[in-house]
């Protein structure tokens, strides 16, 4: 991964908090991750929310790190899944979560729910279709682990060779279907590891104090 810090194009809360292969992450987006967070686990007063900075051990700046790499991590996996041609389409976002709210019997089950796994409805959406897209990535490296094989070739030597395995293993293990499965979890692994040595990612440092 080539990773800068700098701050160049950044200005704050409308600035942009990292890029990742030229693409935007904006600062605000970051804020709001965080906002929603504190808003579901109950934070959102300033007393109490740092008050578990303390007693987690940790650091509004810590925070909004750990938030960017989340957010670096869906764009990486977002591009990733664009150059294999696989995308979630509204209509399946929408039907998966449906499923998942039908499982509750009122809308204030649903939000307790969310709340608990500190979510809203919004980044819900966004987590599930993470997983969806990441599903339809490993999927389609079981159908064809070339797909990684290549991606790794000219990278690293163990990891070319680990998919390189999960390359001839899927097509040797179909009578083994746990052995099916691991080379098909190799794959992925492998390719989205690729993916992430490979982009260039820069973060920016927020310059002005956090507001949160």
């Amino acid at each position: 991964m080539a990773l800068a810090v700098t701050c160049v194009g950044c200005s704050g809360a409308n600035g942009t908090a990292a890029t990742v292969n030229g693409t935007a992450i904006p600062e605000q987006a970051v804020t709001d991750y965080v906002q929603s967070l504190r808003a579901t686990q109950g934070l959102e007063d300033g007393a109490a929310w740092k008050a578990y900075l303390e007693d987690s051990g940790q650091t509004s700046e810590g925070v909004r790190d750990q938030v960017i790499d989340v957010l670096v991590s869906r764009e990486i996996m977002r591009q990733g899944a664009s150059e294999l041609g696989v995308r979630v389409t509204g209509e399946e976002l929408d039907e998966a979560v449906a499923v998942k709210r039908r499982t509750y019997e009122s809308d204030e089950q649903w939000r307790e729910a969310l709340a608990a796994a500190g979510l809203d409805e919004k980044s819900f959406r966004e987590e599930t279709e993470l997983d969806l897209l990441s599903a339809k990535v490993t999927q389609a490296l079981a159908e064809d682990p070339s797909l990684a094989y290549e991606a790794t070739r000219d990278t690293d030597d163990s990891a070319y060779d680990k998919v390189g395995d999960a390359a001839s293993g899927a097509g040797d293990a179909v009578q083994d279907e746990a052995a099916l499965e691991s080379a098909r979890t190799q794959a992925a692994l492998a390719w989205i590891a690729d993916l992430r040595a490979r982009a260039d990612i820069t973060v920016n440092p927020f310059p002005n104090g956090l507001p949160y």
